[in-house]
């Protein structure tokens, strides 16, 4: 897989995802996940949510002005 221009070799899994909810309801949602066979790059790329694997399986919007990420389930 290429990340932010670096060829990484590692494997792709499904797993649970948990958006806790400071207000309203927590969310839990299976995703596609990349996972680098070379534990040393574990923690040395931000982590981010692809939109397909993911964030196309929910609903979310994000209000830039208050830093604020809502979400909910699509059905």
């Amino acid at each position: 897989m290429l990340i932010r221009g670096m060829r990484l070799d590692g494997s792709i899994a499904r797993m649970s995802i948990t958006f806790r909810a400071q207000e309203g309801e927590s969310l839990t949602q299976e995703a596609t996940v990349f996972v680098p066979d070379v534990e040393e790059y574990w923690g040395n790329f931000p982590s981010f949510i692809g939109l397909a694997g993911f964030l196309e399986r929910i609903r979310f919007a994000i209000d830039p002005l208050t830093d604020t990420f809502y979400f909910g389930p699509l059905s």
